[in-house]
């Protein structure tokens, strides 16, 4: 038993030697790609925040993934990881073909994945894709199950629409892919995509179905469901039907059971409706309740929390309040800077306003009980 325990204790030394020299091999390679002065970083949109970030990146890892993908285009696994690295426009373009193939091995390997993946946008990178590589994809993806490879593609051109909300096209090809699949095939989030399609492409026949989508909806689902309806109930201009889905909305937030940035939505889509109404007067309660709100939501700024403020700022009206709203906004992406500007050129104080757009209120911090003035 000593000498097993012996030998143990020396492979357990041996592979944290190995950890250590492979960690140092990692940090020789970065700083001789540095001397050489190759890029570090990449920009790409990133899905939660809707703003450019920076990645590190490897081209030469990315060359790699593409050469061992060419040599098997069948092969599932580096068609995942060379989708993996395509994450702007520039590069799915250089690579275009090899995105298109990686994207029909992967989905042809694995299709029930497909079905039920929630971070398909982050995943797939899709959201970088120009509409010419997501019409090549649909050309080549064929699968022996026509429902299937709809349900899929349907959510290829949904996932697909990030940054692109303002082009109905996504919206419309995604519907026509759902609106071909079958009954038995309308697993996963089927209905709660069919729902958000319908709200932008054919709101009129969304509340038809908003019996169906809410029953076939899990539970935790439920609020974001209805923030679907009263969507396309402001769209549709059904007032009755958005009094009575904000209802069960109100409802469900008394019992705790939505989320801090769905209320923002909410609260946005309320002003967006009330404009419409003819109810200018509900405005600005709804902004002091925006800005109230949106201090304890981290990804506040998203397009679905801006449409009250954007609507605003065209109009030239509540610029003092809209400021105070937009200036709540942790992480400013480019549209809320624009936002900003805009808001501060129309009270026309641009110098001024100007050079505090962007800067929240600093809050006094809370005070630690270990933390005394002296």
């Amino acid at each position: 038993m000593r000498v097993f325990w012996d030998h143990s204790s020396r492979w357990f030394e041996i592979a944290n030697d190995l950890s250590a020299w492979r960690a140092r091999g990692a940090w020789a390679a970065y700083s001789l790609q540095v001397l050489k002065g190759e890029p570090r970083f990449r920009e790409y949109d990133d899905p939660m925040t809707q703003d450019r970030q920076t990645v590190p990146t490897n081209q030469n890892l990315l060359a790699m993934v593409a050469a061992r993908f060419e040599e098997d285009p069948q092969d599932a696994y580096w068609g995942r990881r060379l989708l993996e690295e395509l994450r702007d426009e520039a590069t799915v373009l250089k690579y275009a073909t090899q995105t298109v193939s990686a994207f029909v091995a992967w989905a042809a390997h694995d299709p029930i994945w497909f079905v039920y993946a929630v971070g398909l946008t982050r995943e797939t990178h899709c959201f970088s894709w120009p509409k010419a590589i997501l019409l090549d994809v649909e050309a080549a993806f064929v699968l022996t199950e026509p429902s299937l490879r709809h349900l899929i593609l349907g959510r290829l051109w949904w996932a697909a629409k990030l940054r692109r909300n303002d082009d109905p096209e996504f919206a419309s090809r995604a519907l026509a892919h759902f609106r071909a699949v079958d009954e038995p095939y309308r697993l996963g989030r089927f209905h709660k995509e069919l729902g958000e399609t319908l709200s932008v492409a054919d709101p009129t026949m969304l509340e038809p179905l908003g019996k169906t989508v809410l029953a076939k909806t899990p539970a935790y689902g439920i609020a974001g469901v209805l923030e679907t309806l009263m969507e396309g109930a402001v769209r549709a201009r059904n007032w009755e039907a958005y009094e009575r889905h904000r209802a069960a909305y109100s409802d469900l937030q008394r019992k705790g059971q939505t989320r801090p940035h769905d209320d923002c939505a909410v609260l946005d889509l309320d002003g967006i409706a009330a404009l419409a109404r003819g109810r200018a007067d509900e405005v600005p309660a709804i902004l002091a309740a925006l800005a109230a709100n949106g201090r304890n939501v981290e990804f506040l700024g998203t397009p679905d929390t801006l449409r009250l403020a954007r609507a605003l700022i065209e109009r030239g009206e509540h610029l003092a309040l809209c400021l105070e709203y937009l200036r709540e906004i942790r992480s400013p992406n480019d549209a809320v800077k624009t936002l900003l500007a805009q808001a501060a050129s129309g009270l026309g104080s641009a110098g001024i306003e100007g050079s505090a757009a962007g800067k929240r209120k600093k809050r006094p911090s809370p005070r630690r009980p270990g933390n005394r003035r002296r």
